[in-house]
């Protein structure tokens, strides 16, 4: 049986904790879940950290419930808000021809491994893409004949107050041990292919509040931005224009089909209070 593993997202609109283990066909099969609504972020801070706290601890605690298991261990994604993302050209030499090593593979991570500890920590080093003597590109250059080994290195850091901030709310819980992860990362290994990633690859993460872009290629982030506007943008100038309540904006948003030609009579219905609600569909 797979082992189960905990892992943490910080949406721009809620906090999401899953338990669950990799199935067939690179499926993910969730045995808990657990979900708190919160204020969220932008421009790489919190609205109301005095309350990131108890959402966290209530996101924890209903995945736990649900799932009938204790977290011991839990990987934690950092938002693109509160990281950045350095590429780096670096390379060394082994003055002679012979096969590549793992530990040549770290050497060359860590010539590029240069910023202020006091303001970032690293939480993932990638490539793009290793180049042997011969001017070859690939992914896995461990095993190859080369004098010097070369390559585009990706290193995301995170925002160290992130994740000291992190930190002392786990220890608070209870949680023994954290491992922090790009979310751009973990989503673009997860979704695209990697010969898709060999030609370059665009994600575009639209959540609540912060939409992230971010180009990938090779097993690494060329690029990444984010900016203040996300879903919960659109609901509120449904909320405005129509002067609904934010809830059932949230609601009619939720049924637009972009893909439609829709007819002068369309309508969207969505319950409210008292009656059902019905909007012109070309007009929203």
């Amino acid at each position: 049986m797979a082992q189960d593993v905990a892992a943490l997202d910080f949406g721009s609109g809620k906090i999401t904790v899953l338990i669950g283990h990799r199935g067939v066909n690179n499926t993910i099969t969730i045995n808990g879940l657990g979900e708190s609504e919160y204020a969220g972020y932008a421009n790489g801070e919190f609205y109301q950290p005095e309350q990131l706290s108890y959402a966290i601890a209530h996101a924890i605690s209903n995945a736990e419930t649900n799932s009938q298991t204790k977290i011991t261990h839990l990987y934690v994604g950092v938002p693109s808000d509160f990281s950045s993302v350095m590429c780096k050209e670096v390379s060394i030499s082994f003055g002679k021809r012979r096969r590549v090593k793992d530990t040549d593979v770290a050497e060359l991570h860590e010539q590029g491994m240069a910023f202020d500890d006091k303001v970032y920590t690293l939480v993932n080093c990638q490539p793009v893409y290793y180049s042997l003597d011969d001017g070859r590109r690939l992914i896995e250059p461990v095993g190859l004949s080369t004098s010097k080994l070369s390559g585009c290195i990706s290193y995301v850091l995170a925002e160290s107050r992130f994740i000291m901030n992190v930190n002392a709310i786990m220890s608070s819980l209870g949680i023994e041990s954290v491992e922090y992860m790009s979310n751009t990362l973990s989503e673009s290994l997860f979704l695209f292919d990697t010969v898709t990633r060999d030609r370059f690859a665009v994600l575009m993460d639209v959540g609540f509040i912060t939409t992230t872009v971010a180009v990938v290629r090779g097993d690494g982030i060329l690029s990444q931005h984010s900016f203040a506007l996300g879903g919960g943008n659109i609901t509120g100038d449904l909320a405005m224009h129509y002067s609904i309540p934010f809830s059932t904006a949230e609601a009619l948003k939720r049924k637009v089909v972009l893909s439609l030609d829709h007819a002068d009579g369309d309508v969207y219905e969505v319950a409210g209070r008292n009656e059902t609600l019905k909007f012109s569909a070309k007009e929203v």
